[in-house]
């Protein structure tokens, strides 16, 4: 997994990164960025696949809310979790950023056991979602002459818009 820990606090870095190796040794490659607009960058040059972006809420240049804005203009929100990292008076602005799409958040001070566990729950999320068999009204769907014939828009959608339809 693709792991991007956005803090402008340099040490702070340095002590999430360990924690990310320290346990998920090899699991996961981990960049970092100091500031919004290198985390908008990483998001637009990543490759393909699962990614986290463990985030300060008030990251410099892009807070919370921004980057939640500006994953659902680039229309990645189920591509990219989003880790909130947040003291207590932020509470309620990280669970309006969940309710948008956000994958947590965690309150300050946190461990690693929290930090991992938010972090499995997602890779869990993410194998279930690629290994879920399309439903038997999707089937249907795509397998029918007559469906076909009466539904041609509803066949060049993406599969991921087809699956949240039904």
């Amino acid at each position: 997994m693709q792991i991007l820990v956005a803090d402008e606090s340099r040490a702070v870095r340095a002590i999430t990164r360990s924690a990310l190796e320290r346990t998920r040794p090899g699991a996961d490659t981990i960049g970092d960025a100091e500031a919004g607009d290198q985390l908008v960058s990483w998001i637009h040059m990543r490759p393909a696949g699962p990614a986290v972006v463990i985030a300060d809420w008030d990251l410099p240049g892009l807070d919370g809310t921004d980057l939640m804005c500006r994953l659902e203009e680039l229309r990645v929100v189920d591509e990219v979790g989003v880790l909130f990292c947040v003291n207590r008076n932020q509470v309620p602005l990280a669970e309006a950023a969940v309710a948008r799409g956000a994958l947590g958040y965690m309150v300050r001070p946190f461990g690693d056991d929290e930090l991992l566990a938010k972090l499995e729950s997602f890779s869990v999320h993410e194998s279930s979602a690629r290994s879920a068999p399309p439903s038997d009204v999707l089937r249907e769907i795509v397998t029918s002459v007559r469906a076909r014939q009466e539904l041609p828009s509803l066949l060049s959608l993406p599969s991921r818009v087809i699956s949240e339809l039904f």
